[in-house]
């Protein structure tokens, strides 16, 4: 039979070995308690940043947004513009002052909204520039139309060379101001589709 001090030696290494156990468990549980403890803050400060972003972006989104239409639109029409110039100067060069007074009163309409941020300003100034060449390439065309009716009448007049020289040139400018203007309206587009993008 087991002495008496057996017996309270093995409780007492028992006691102590269920009490490091205890402990042990405690200490487990108060480090798997706080992790996830410090997981839920940051998932909640995840939330709390992923609101106020999409926020912040649908009032960009807000203010952008008319803007970039309006742009788009003007840039359409411009293209629509110097399409028709382009294919019929002596038709439609009587319409560029009014096209061009249409196109810039268009944009003076969202000018403040664009500027405020910097990919839509940099699209405002490309846009204004196309439209500037606009009025160009009419002038150019004007003067060969010009040149043209002056050197009609007498086949044989010095300029006859000049005429399809200035023709030439207007011709390359314009395809030049629609490939940039094609580019407005695609970088019109991808702003918008990346403040469309959702957060989170």
């Amino acid at each position: 039979m087991p002495d008496v001090e057996t017996v309270a030696l093995s409780a007492g290494i028992g006691a102590a070995v269920s009490a490091l156990g205890v402990i042990a468990g405690q200490l487990l549980q108060g480090r798997t308690q706080r992790k996830i403890a410090n997981d839920t803050r940051a998932h909640e400060l995840r939330l709390r940043r992923d609101a106020d972003e999409r926020e912040l972006r649908n009032t960009k989104l807000g203010r952008l947004r008319r803007g970039l239409l309006v742009v788009t639109a003007t840039a359409m029409s411009l293209l629509d513009s110097v399409q028709r110039l382009d294919a019929d100067p002596r038709g439609h060069l009587k319409t560029v002052d009014s096209a061009l007074k249409d196109l810039s009163g268009r944009l003076e309409s969202v000018r403040s909204e664009l500027v405020l941020d910097s990919e839509t300003d940099r699209l405002l100034v490309d846009l204004f520039s196309a439209i500037r060449r606009y009025q160009q390439i009419a002038s150019t065309w004007n003067i060969q139309q010009q040149a043209y009716e002056s050197t009609r009448a007498d086949p044989s007049a010095p300029g006859r060379d000049s005429v399809v020289g200035l023709a030439e040139k207007a011709s390359s400018e314009s395809k030049t101001v629609q490939e940039e203007i094609h580019g407005v309206i695609s970088r019109a587009r991808t702003i918008l589709s990346d403040l469309e993008k959702p957060i989170g």
